[in-house]
């Protein structure tokens, strides 16, 4: 995104907002907001206004975080906060936070091996395997925070959402 500003200072923001309307005012907005931030990219007045909703801030001040801390962006966990987050109105979010806690994943199917006959349950039980993780990153978290326990050997491995089937 900062080079397409460096290279094209008369960009049509009018027709480029308009082309954003059509569901990715938010994703556009934070890129905007994350070229200006980390690589000084030049922004016209303007645009910055229009690229500071508060859903654009929030989506680029959780990327520039995760950036920073060397976490991964694409881990299957903050690609659907990433979904539901830069999605253009509230329905749509609801839509992909649905299909995201419902839809089952190769991790999933791995930590609860079900017989053939059974895999459907992998859908309903989804929600209950997230929060399982969830509260294990969590806890896993404040003990190393507070320096009382060593992070498990595969913790890194899987924080940077690594060894996925």
């Amino acid at each position: 995104m900062a080079r397409i500003l460096a290279r094209h200072a008369d960009l049509d923001w009018g027709a480029t907002w308009r082309a954003a309307a059509t569901g990715c005012e938010t994703a556009l907005g934070a890129s905007l907001l994350l070229a200006e931030r980390i690589f000084a990219a030049r922004l016209p007045a303007a645009a910055r206004r229009r690229a500071s909703s508060v859903a654009s801030r929030t989506l680029a001040s959780w990327l520039e975080r995760r950036i920073a801390t060397g976490r991964n962006v694409w881990d299957p966990v903050a690609r659907g906060v990433l979904q539901a987050v830069s999605a253009d109105g509230w329905p749509r979010r609801v839509k992909i936070a649905a299909r995201f806690a419902l839809r089952p994943t190769a991790l999933d199917r791995a930590a609860l091996p079900l017989p053939a006959g059974m895999r459907w349950l992998h859908a309903p039980l989804r929600p209950a395997l997230l929060a399982s993780r969830f509260l294990a990153r969590r806890s896993r978290s404040r003990a190393i925070g507070s320096g009382t326990a060593e992070r498990p050997a595969g913790a890194a491995h899987e924080d940077r959402g690594e060894g996925r089937g």
